[in-house]
């Protein structure tokens, strides 16, 4: 088998796309770059990206290759593997893995998981009857009748479902069978996934436990990568320099030992992949070197090398035991109170409800709601937050936080793999760190220059005086810094960002992010607080305020809506009784539709009123306007088919939304946009206090991805910020999707960039760190390419021996890596102090002035931020 992957399989396999792993010896940086461009320029490859922590390839391709058996063999010889790995049986096989009825062969299909399960292959009707209701790229909710007669179905889908590759959220209502999935679209589809479900047994579902999160990771992962060679290198040279009798044996053997992983990579570049890159270079040179009886200075240029890779390394490893530190509270044991005693269990054992006692010093286990007690809780693992916040009854908590002072009685809600810590992290471990347009860009250019390299190679040596004259050319290599720095600069502002309460998915995110100059903003949630209040009710006919309230939060009750929420405290604040809705129909960014106490009720705004036949009168088409003038947004309450009465409310400004505005302004934002489903003088109204020129009212979700794309069409770099349902669309279109702290799981699932905690002021935040890694990239690439051209132009012509380039080629590759640890060392700046902002005046229905009221906020305490207090 020729030198590259030496084992393959595929984890997962779609039309378009694969996800292949591949073997351990193979996850390091220099052999994956070497397969990632030979990879790419096969013919219907469109693109390849890496996860090194994983050690899993992604394989982006043209469709039309997907019965092309030539494809798939070269894909195979490539990596180095036989060619049966990828037939197309094999491909189909991958896509839902058959997995085998031990007493009848007969197989069910499902996406490969790191957990093997056996499902026999049965099909009972009792899931068979599973059906699409509605279906988007990313989202589709599913009927299944089953879920209202097995109670244990109900607990046990979502955490199935949820183990599977590519599902990102599931929610289940037992009560109308409805099964909502938000999933990668390059996994599955809607109808796709409604099938893996008919081919299953409720009864294996039941059974189903779920994977832990933990996977044990080698404390000696930096050894097992380039801290070998890296001793190799330093005892050759210690032994050159300080035991001199033995140098001529053992110094040629230590170099050999440390320069092999390199002569693999050129060996395979030559015999497997046909090109001269690199490693190429730095083998050859090596080599020449020798033969002249140089080892010394050999192992010195390799000792060089084997720097860069071991703080590149280093950087990989402090990533993983980050990663680590999150989910150590997964390992430890929890208080839990069990028949009325306090009894200490292992974390994995803890149930959902259950009551979880945490005391001074412990690692809170489990997301969950406090019932009682009073502490002071350290979030700076998950949030970034300096100081401990503190913690009351009915406070959400979450699990990797530690308790600091006090004692807190918390009941379990999300535990395991499902809560917020163990999701950021697999983000995390998912995002590909390496993946940057200049980086690429760079090692391309640097891999094309080699063959000239090897011609001037032979002008050094006529020049030079042979041998040391073409190796003081070879030496000089422009790739090998680029491809180290580059990752580890990525690496370690990504690091920063979530030590500020920001999760960027990726390098070519923060890469686009630093590009970005127009800001689309979702009003309701993002830049308004997110939860309005109702602020008038105006019965109409035989109606009472009380009634119209009753109907409205019947209708409304259980949407995670903030208005329809508003509505329901609204009527709970009055000491209603809602009653129990029987169905109930949601029409995003208009209303809903219920049945309540045999009355269809619909709650929504005019245009949903008109779509749905309920006329409006002049006088109440009047009192709506009088409404919008004072910048309330009125909402219509009908039963069956006359309009009952009308609801106004309103959503204050974020008390720092202003000031970040001009923020982003001040940093070359040039084209800021807020949309909103509000009317059109609502929209104004906020628009003027923010200080927003452009502003799109009463819009649909669907319009609101329109409008992303107008923006890139004329040129611009396009930011979406949002924190609903509704925004998903326009995240997924965005050129960086960004989801606000409290958004909903399906916009932080499609967003590009989290914001964990801290408002509005993480976004200017996000654009300065991603700024300042990006010029870090583009510094380094100064720091590499200067030098080593210096070095070639001297080492042609004479005046460079092989120690003089050594020292500034790789001598600038280890610079530039040292200098793309930045972002991580730089101590924190203290936290900037409270601004004192104003509060939008608001107009309640009386036209009473609530006056206006100052609010202190923390800013983000960083290093980056220039935001004037």
């Amino acid at each position: 088998m020729p030198m590259g992957v030496h084992s393959a399989s595929i984890v997962h396999a779609v039309p378009g796309r694969l996800r292949v792993k591949l073997s351990d010896n193979e996850q390091n940086f220099d052999s994956a770059e070497a397969i990632d461009l030979k990879l790419s320029e096969l013919e219907g490859v469109d693109e390849v990206t890496r996860n090194l922590t994983t050690g899993h390839l992604i394989l982006h391709y043209d469709e039309c290759q997907g019965t092309n058996p030539k494809f798939f063999r070269s894909v195979a010889e490539t990596l180095g593997v036989s060619p049966n790995v990828f037939t197309i049986d094999h491909l189909e096989t991958s896509f839902g893995q058959t997995v085998h009825d031990q007493n009848n062969g007969n197989g069910a299909k499902a996406p490969s998981r790191k957990q093997s399960l056996n499902l026999p292959a049965t099909i009972p009707n009792i899931m068979a009857s599973s059906k699409v209701v509605h279906s988007l790229p990313e989202r589709v909710r599913l009927r299944v009748p089953a879920l209202q007669i097995r109670t244990r179905l109900a607990e046990a889908l979502p955490i199935f479902l949820q183990d599977q590759e590519g599902i990102q959220e599931v929610s289940v209502n037992s009560s109308c069978s409805s099964v909502t999935v938000i999933f990668d679209s390059t996994l599955w589809d809607g109808e796709r996934l409604c099938q893996f479900l008919r081919d299953l047994r409720h009864e294996d579902i039941e059974a189903y436990q779920p994977k832990q999160v933990i996977q044990e990771q080698a404390e000696n992962a930096v050894d097992e990568e380039s801290g070998p060679e890296l001793w190799y290198s330093s005892t050759g040279i210690a032994i050159a320099l300080f035991v001199e009798p033995l140098a001529p044996i053992a110094v040629p053997a230590f170099l050999l030992a440390a320069a092999l992983p390199m002569l693999k990579r050129a060996y395979h570049s030559v015999a497997v992949d046909g090109k001269l890159n690199v490693d190429v270079l730095d083998a050859s040179a090596t080599a020449l070197m020798s033969i002249q009886g140089a080892f010394p200075m050999a192992t010195g240029m390799v000792f060089l090398i084997n720097v860069a890779d071991y703080i590149r390394d280093l950087t990989v490893l402090q990533s993983k035991k980050a990663i680590e530190e999150v989910l150590a509270y997964q390992k430890t044991r929890a208080w839990v109170i069990r028949d009325g005693q306090t009894i200490q269990v292992p974390v994995s054992e803890i149930q959902r409800g259950e009551t979880v006692v945490v005391y001074p010093g412990e690692r809170i286990s489990i997301d969950g709601t406090v019932q009682s007690g009073i502490a002071l809780v350290d979030q700076a693992t998950l949030t970034g937050e300096s100081m401990p916040v503190e913690k009351n009854p009915g406070d959400p908590v979450y699990a990797a936080t530690v308790l600091r002072e006090g004692e807190l009685y918390i009941q379990a809600e999300q535990i395991g793999d499902e809560t917020e810590a163990a999701r950021i992290v697999r983000l995390v471990e998912g995002a590909p760190a390496r993946e940057t347009k200049i980086q690429n860009y760079a090692v391309k250019w640097a891999n094309d220059l080699v063959p000239y390299s090897f011609g001037l190679g032979a002008l050094g040596a006529v020049i030079g005086g042979g041998i040391p004259g073409a190796a003081a050319v070879l030496i000089v290599d422009y790739g090998t810094g680029i491809r180290i720095a580059a990752p580890t600069t990525v690496l370690c502002s990504m690091t920063k960002a979530i030590r500020h309460g920001i999760l960027i998915k990726g390098g070519r995110h923060m890469e686009t992010l630093a590009e970005v100059d127009a800001v689309v903003f979702d009003k309701t949630g993002t830049l308004t607080m997110g939860h309005p209040d109702v602020v008038d009710i105006c019965p109409l006919g035989s109606f009472t305020a009380d009634e119209v309230l009753t109907l409205a939060a019947a209708a409304e009750n259980r949407l995670t809506h903030p208005v329809a929420q508003a509505i329901v405290r609204a009527a709970q604040e009055r000491g209603l009784i809602i009653p129990e809705r029987t169905t109930s129909d949601y029409t995003l960014g208009l209303g809903v539709e219920s049945i309540v106490d045999d009355k269809i009720v619909l709650v929504g705004n005019h245009r949903y009123m008109a779509e749905q036949r309920i006329t409006l009168s002049k006088k109440i088409k009047k009192q709506i306007s009088d409404m919008e003038d004072r910048a309330v947004s009125p909402l219509c309450v009908a039963v069956d088919g006359k309009l009952a009465g009308l609801l106004s409310y309103t959503d204050p400004i974020r008390p720092e939304a202003i000031e970040v505005i001009q923020a982003l302004k001040e940093r070359g934002v040039k084209e800021i946009v807020m949309l909103t489903g509000d009317h059109e003088k609502v929209a104004k109204r906020v628009a003027m206090d923010l200080g927003i020129d452009r502003y799109i009212a009463e819009v649909f979700p669907g319009h609101k991805a329109d409008v992303v794309k107008d923006l890139q069409r004329q040129g611009y770099k396009v930011a979406v910020v949002g924190d609903g349902i509704n925004d998903s669309p326009a995240l997924a279109f965005a050129d960086v999707g960004i989801a606000v702290e409290g958004g909903t799981q399906v916009a932080q699932d499609t967003a590009h960039v989290t914001l964990l905690h801290g408002g509005l002021w993480k976004i200017p935040a996000a654009i300065d760190i991603s700024r300042e890694a990006i010029s870090l990239i583009h510094q380094n690439w100064k720091i590499i390419s200067i030098p080593n051209t210096i070095a070639l132009g001297l080492a042609c012509i004479g005046i460079l021996g092989p120690i003089g380039a050594t020292l500034l080629s790789n001598g600038s590759a280890i610079i530039a890596t040292l200098n793309g640890l930045r972002p991580i060392m730089g101590k924190p700046a203290a936290p900037q102090r409270p601004m004192l902002v104003m509060e939008p005046h608001m107009v309640n229905h009386d036209s009473s002035d609530n006056g206006e009221q100052e609010q202190r906020f923390p800013a983000l305490e960083g290093e980056l931020l220039d935001i004037p207090a």
